[in-house]
């Protein structure tokens, strides 16, 4: 889970980066090759990916807090779960609106955003039914 909060941080980084012009290269070059086009920026393009990054971050920080007070205090396999819950809930809510918006990128990086965050939850034994 680490592994991934680091991922995910690194990722927001990149995402909100577009916000700005001398950092929106590593962002112009992710997009390249997932999609192999072009694009122009503008102020929504850029206000949209910062905003993007922003809760990336935010996500990222909130499972490794999560980790770190479970590995000192332990939680309920409840926490966990109504934690990934409200990840399902923002996915499904996000791919909803960039797939009416014509963004369906967002979709792609977003899956594996959360494929990747259930594999450390599954193998933990964190979303098991008791």
């Amino acid at each position: 889970m680490r592994l991934w909060c680091l991922f995910v941080g690194l990722f927001g980084a990149v995402l909100a980066g577009a916000t700005f012009d001398p950092t929106d290269a590593p962002l112009e070059l992710l997009i390249l090759i997932l999609s192999g086009q072009d694009f122009e920026w503008t102020d929504h393009l850029r206000f949209a990916f910062g905003l993007q990054g922003a809760l990336s971050i935010g996500l990222a920080y909130l499972y490794y807090t999560l980790l770190q007070a479970s590995i000192r205090h332990g939680f309920e396999k409840s926490v966990w779960k109504m934690a990934f819950g409200a990840h399902v809930i923002w996915f499904l809510l996000d791919g909803i609106t960039s797939q009416a918006t014509g963004f369906q990128l967002n979709i792609l990086l977003n899956t594996i955003i959360l494929a990747w965050s259930v594999l450390p939850l599954w193998k933990s034994g964190l979303l098991a039914t008791d």
